[in-house]
């Protein structure tokens, strides 16, 4: 045992590692290496020395990926078919009858569509009714010829299987799965009451479609980068949407609980750091090189969704509740035919990244127009990279500058006016939303570009505070070493269910989980056991999540009704205490240890205290202007720089914009104070 423990991010356009051991902290950050992401995970054990050939192995790495999220996005996964029960071929068409544009008659559809075409839909005579009683027996005969037609005929890599109210009774469903794996022994199958044990048709095909749809991807991935690790003598883990790590073998299981891997570190970490400063209400800004994740964490707890989307498509398995949004440092910025400025979605990424990182990009981005205005150090830049000014300054003059008819400088400044404004209202959105004013609120930024623009739109939505950690460029890395080893497990109850029904369910829901859990090597007396309850009022369409109480004997469904009421107020502004309250399912969550215990504060940091300068613009009016440039590893604890400054780390760059301040807290933290928009 070395005692040392690695978190390793793979972003779309950087690889985060941190290296926790007896002798501190270890940080670095690799370019990503899209299409082989393992190969920049590798990289970042080889830079940071634990590779096991520079160095000693961590006995365990636990890994944040974007392998599933990149997969539904680009539309890179298997070909899959689905079984669906006579009569209900056309679900995934219908979906909910929704759309995004009310008034867009050329408007896309918002269902999933590209995950099969109808051709791959086939139906099987079985019926079981709301109640979970059989109405129409299984035709075994029908699952086995149309499934063979799916894989001679259509050439499906795996088989998805969702049939009207297998959530009340799975039984027809674990009779085809067992079918088809006898008679189809390669083929992936996926059966919707394992994905998502709840009701409404629609989203369990969505939610198992996509399973479905990325596994063969991160088996392919996962199966390489565990045999590679597995040599080394490391355990490999890999952070799960709802804040928690899982194994290998988990994953492999089911994969769509990867989708948010990421983005769920870094409010992990976030909230942590925060409350060790004594920040127990936040809202979590991570901005990237592809997008921007806004989370709410209150009472230093992340909020988990049950009733979670992705993109357009719901998924509604529990999942930290991260809002994301196209823009980030390589956010490309263009202009619209109606001579608008825009930035983003589209990103230029790791490669060829940037018009500045030299590698072959034109396009103007975020972290072009960051250089052209004095705010980043070209020659020093993400963990050492050089960065091309004048290449920066070129591709906004030709894309932007001269379209718009306006100088270089304006159009950099309205690049970053632009990304802020986006961010901005997402920001306001992700807490307003919630009943929660961010002025109540700190901000946490962080990521490789959050340092840079949380200043900027701290102001421009009223929060006072910005909290920026030792490490922000890596702090999802370092998100992954909080989070501890984590199961859960859902299951339905019928209409009338009661205390002593929800009570078996329970049992049997953390029997289930104490088993998975052994086999990451923990112990029973080192889990914490936490039950929920997802209600709803009579009539509503979706659920509110409770917890429950299981330890005193009471009437956990008479108090869980109770409770609701104040959670529906909380959470959407009014209530109905004289409606009946239904209850849908119960979940239980067991969570084991994290790889790194005790606090995550850094210790004093040390290095050379020269203060230099650099030109930098924050006002077209008034141009350019001396900037003071400070290391963050020379700055004393309290001592108080004003702006305009700009503090330099090997992951990141901090802008503290005119009329602001920061300082360095007792955790190494820099907070910085920020002024009002209107008050400047």
């Amino acid at each position: 045992m070395t005692g040392l423990v690695a978190g390793v991010d793979v972003g779309g356009t950087f690889t985060d590692i941190v290296v926790v051991g007896p002798d501190g902290i270890t940080v670095d950050k690799v370019p990503s290496s899209p299409p082989d992401f393992q190969d920049g995970f590798l990289e970042a054990l080889r830079k940071a020395g634990v590779d096991g050939e520079t160095g000693e192995v961590p006995d365990r790495i636990v890994h944040g990926t974007t392998i599933t999220t990149n997969a539904i996005i680009e539309q890179t996964g298997a070909r899959i078919g689905f079984l669906m029960t006579e009569g209900h071929r056309d679900v995934l068409a219908v979906g909910l009858g929704r759309r995004a544009k009310m008034y867009d008659i050329f408007m896309d559809p918002v269902e999933p569509l590209f995950l099969a075409p109808r051709r791959r839909f086939l139906e099987v005579p079985e019926r079981i009714d709301t109640q979970g009683r059989v109405i129409t027996p299984l035709d075994e005969g029908s699952v086995i010829a149309a499934a063979t037609s799916l894989v001679t005929e259509h050439n499906v890599e795996a088989l998805v299987v969702v049939y009207i109210n297998a959530h009340a009774n799975p039984v027809h469903e674990r009779r085809t799965g067992e079918l088809l794996r006898h008679q189809f022994p390669d083929l992936d199958i996926t059966l919707s009451s394992e994905v998502l044990p709840r009701p409404r048709e629609y989203r369990r095909l969505v939610a198992a479609g996509f399973d479905a749809y990325v596994k063969p991807v991160i088996r392919r991935y996962l199966e390489r980068l565990h045999g590679l690790v597995s040599t080394t003598g490391s355990r490999l883990l890999v952070m799960g949407s709802a804040g928690g790590a899982l194994g290998v073998e988990a994953v492999l299981t089911s994969p769509l609980t990867t989708v948010l891997s990421g983005p769920a570190a870094g409010v992990v970490g976030a909230a942590r750091v925060a409350s060790e400063a004594g920040f127990d209400n936040v809202v979590t800004l991570d901005i990237g090189g592809t997008s921007a994740d806004i989370s709410l964490v209150r009472n230093a707890r992340p909020s988990i969704t049950a009733s979670a989307s992705f993109g357009d498509y719901p998924l509604n398995l529990p999942m930290i509740d991260v809002q994301a949004i196209g823009a980030g440092g390589s956010s490309i910025a263009w202009v619209d035919g109606a001579g608008g400025l825009k930035v983003g979605p589209e990103s230029a990424g790791a490669n060829p990244g940037p018009a500045a990182y030299a590698s072959g990009g034109t396009e103007p981005t975020v972290t072009d127009a960051g250089l052209v205005l004095g705010y980043l150090n070209p020659a020093s830049f993400a963990g050492g990279l050089s960065l091309d000014p004048e290449a920066a300054l070129d591709s906004i003059r030709k894309r932007i500058a001269k379209p718009l008819d306006i100088d270089e400088i304006r159009a950099a400044l309205g690049i970053h006016t632009v990304v802020n404004s986006t961010m901005a209202n997402a920001l306001r959105l992700a807490t307003l939303r919630k009943g929660h004013d961010p002025r109540d609120l700190a901000l946490v930024a962080f990521g490789g570009a959050g340092p840079t623009h949380a200043g900027r739109l701290a102001a421009e939505v009223g929060v006072g505070t910005v909290l920026i950690p030792p490490h922000p460029g890596v702090l999802s890395a370092l998100g992954l070493l909080l989070a501890p080893i984590q199961h859960s497990a859902t299951k339905s109850l019928p209409p009338g269910a009661t205390t002593q029904d929800a009570t078996a369910v329970i049992a049997k829901l953390d029997s289930i989980l104490e088993d998975e859990l052994r086999k990451e090597l923990v112990e029973p007396d080192d889990v914490e056991r936490n039950h929920f309850a997802l209600l709803r009022y009579s009539g509503q369409a979706h659920e509110l999540e409770v917890p429950l109480d299981v330890t005193h004997g009471l009437d956990i469904l008479a108090k869980a009704r109770d409770d609701f009421h104040g959670v529906h107020q909380a959470t959407h502004g009014h209530s109905r205490p004289n409606t009946e309250v239904e209850v849908v399912m119960v979940r239980s969550v067991h969570r084991g240890p994290t790889s790194l215990q005790g606090t995550v504060q850094v210790g004093n940091q040390t290095g050379s205290a020269g203060v230099t300068s650099r030109q930098a613009c924050f006002d077209p009016a008034e141009g350019f202007c001396d900037v003071r440039i400070f290391q963050r590893s020379a700055l004393e604890a309290e001592d108080p720089i004003e702006g305009p400054a700009i503090i330099e780390q090997p992951d990141t760059t901090t802008v503290v914009y005119p009329g602001d301040s920061a300082y360095v807290d007792g955790h190494n933290n820099l907070v910085m104070k920020v002024q009002p928009q209107g008050s400047r």
